[in-house]
């Protein structure tokens, strides 16, 4: 029987754990191609990282690759050795929050030993150039690459995840301007800024987390001012242990919150039932993270019972406070930010930029605040763009995502977050029907699963996933 061919464009964290599983749990054998132009692969923006400060936002326990082993990453943290070289990873309750480049060894690591070998003998193989357009003739899809001749392959997945943010347009005058970073996952923007910078970070989440540690650490004068919107900060990790394990809690057929309240089509029923919730078990003295959590393992089962209004009403209304109260702080990083913060080294702004003046010793920002519409003006050194990684792919810079949508491959979300895809994470044309072998993974699927981020979840999708793709 012939193999079947399969091509995974994106060598990322995603990429690589989904060759990982095609090769690990695949009843036949494969050949996996992975298009990357990057010569190293598995670890993407997140885990590229070389920063000591920056971890992962959660305990170790909980960054698996494999449903059957989750202590999987723990184990190799000590027997590597790594662990015993990270004096801060481990917390006085004795969980562990690694830092990001360890984990992204570890994947890497995992995906060179299925290279060499696996349980259904496929063959993994990485082309180190990109795919700049694909076409599909009967049930054969030919991917035209950069450099080499094109691949005639039997299925596509794709596997982006974090694309550059965008600019805001009120940036514009700043754009070329060489103390404005706009990328701030560039390793060398920090050797840039000099001792004493006043430098405003655009961006309250996780990302402006790193860079503000990072900074403050490095300059020692340095001032920071972070401003968004609503002004919302990533909140502290639970300090209790859940008691039943995450794949568990994910896994569920019917989620604890469903169990306990039934499944509702209204976002703002949800989250009412949410503050609820957090009165009863304040009373009992235990942390709202317990609830919240709930609506986290049910998400995959609330969002797509949500009609395009609700969903509307939650990328409008709900989802910087959603995203604030997700995606928390490991116990270090929060540690240090309270602190810089105390020390008046950092302070955060709610509100909008309505002007940028260009000056020749500094840039001059008009910020209107969001609780009192006062405006103030401040004059900054540098700028930092963390609005976070543009998910519409018509605004990002991707050949490929232009030719699909053009061609009718693949139709944009509504709300601007990825693809259409349907529950077997089959890209959804514009006359509404699945394309045959064109899948998308990752963060590009919000849309359809609403929950989709961190690595548990993407675990439990790309293990979901690549049973269907590999036995039809």
């Amino acid at each position: 029987m012939k193999e079947k061919k399969i091509a995974i464009i994106g060598g990322g964290f995603i990429g690589a754990v989904t060759a990982i599983h095609l090769a690990r749990y695949s009843k036949t054998p494969l050949e996996i191609i992975i298009i990357e132009p990057s010569k190293t692969m598995a670890r993407g923006v997140a885990f590229s990282t070389q920063d000591s400060d920056h971890r992962l936002n959660g305990p170790s326990n909980i960054q698996f690759l494999y449903p059957e082993d989750i202590e999987s990453f723990t184990k190799w943290l000590e027997d590597s050795g790594t662990l015993l070289k990270d004096h801060s990873a481990k917390i006085n309750d004795g969980r562990i929050y690694a830092r990001r480049r360890d984990f992204g060894k570890y994947v890497e690591q995992e995906l060179f030993n299925h290279t060499k070998k696996n349980v259904s003998n496929s063959t993994i193989s990485h082309y180190q150039d990109i795919a700049v357009s694909i076409s599909r003739k009967k049930n054969t899809w030919y991917i035209f690459l950069n450099q080499l001749s094109s691949i005639l392959v039997d299925k596509v997945i794709i596997t982006p995840s974090n694309f550059l943010p965008s600019i805001p347009i009120e940036l514009s005058p700043i754009t070329k301007d060489p103390r404005f970073f706009s990328n701030p996952w560039s390793c060398d923007f920090s050797n840039k800024i000099k001792a004493g910078a006043r430098v405003l970070i655009i961006g309250t989440g996780l990302t402006m987390s790193d860079m503000a540690i990072t900074l403050l650490r490095d300059h020692k004068k340095i001032k920071i001012t972070a401003i968004s919107r609503r002004g919302l900060l990533p909140q502290r990790q639970r300090e209790t242990l859940p008691q039943e394990p995450l794949w568990d809690a994910l896994m569920r057929p019917i989620p604890n919150f469903i169990e306990n309240h039934g499944s509702h089509n209204s976002v703002f029923r949800i989250f009412k039932i949410f503050r609820e919730n957090v009165a009863k078990l304040k009373d009992k003295n235990i942390e709202w993270q317990v609830a919240f959590d709930d609506i986290r393992d049910a998400a995959y089962k609330l969002w797509p019972s949500l009609s395009i209004k609700e969903k509307g009403k939650y990328f409008r209304h709900l989802s910087p406070w959603y995203e604030s109260h997700r995606f928390r702080l490991p116990p270090q990083t929060a540690q240090k930010l309270d602190d810089y913060r105390q020390q008046g080294k950092i302070n955060y702004y709610a509100g909008s930029i309505i002007r940028v003046e260009v000056k020749n010793n500094f840039i001059q920002i008009h910020l209107r605040l969001r609780h009192n519409q006062e405006i103030v003006i401040e004059n900054f050194d540098n700028v930092i763009n963390c609005t976070g990684p543009e998910r519409d792919p018509r605004k990002i810079n991707n050949p490929i995502f232009a030719q699909l949508i053009d061609d009718g491959y693949a139709t944009p979300s509504p709300f601007g977050m990825g693809f259409e895809v349907n529950n077997k994470y089959q890209s959804i044309s514009q006359d509404k029907s699945p394309i045959k072998g064109l899948f998308f993974l990752g963060p590009l699927t919000r849309n359809a699963f609403g929950e989709i981020n961190g690595i548990p979840t993407l675990i439990k999708q790309i293990y979901t996933a690549v049973k269907y793709i590999s036995q039809n």
